[in-house]
């Protein structure tokens, strides 16, 4: 959407990243700062994004912008609702 490098995030492997060997706040901190860092960057992409270029395909892509962003958020809404089931699981 926004013409930068497709898959550039800073974490390897991408879909799966590796936790930290130690597992501590700074880590969980370090996390929860990159995924706000990255749902911001999401966020403007859709506010800038024009209006009138919705409905293009997107570059080496079967799929239309719209699809895109419903696509993105959609996944987020899903991870959303795994945390929100793994929370309530832990309350017994």
């Amino acid at each position: 959407m926004t013409g930068g490098k497709r898959g550039a995030f800073p974490r390897k492997p991408s879909d799966w990243p590796k936790i930290p060997s130690k597992p501590d706040a700074k880590a969980w901190k370090a996390d929860l700062d990159l995924l706000i860092e990255y749902h911001e960057l999401l966020r403007k992409a859709v506010i800038d994004f024009p209006p009138s270029k919705l409905n293009s395909k997107a570059p080496n892509s079967k799929y239309r912008y719209v699809q895109l962003i419903y696509g993105a958020a959609s996944h987020d809404l899903y991870h959303a609702g795994q945390i929100q089931l793994v929370k309530r699981m832990q309350k017994g």
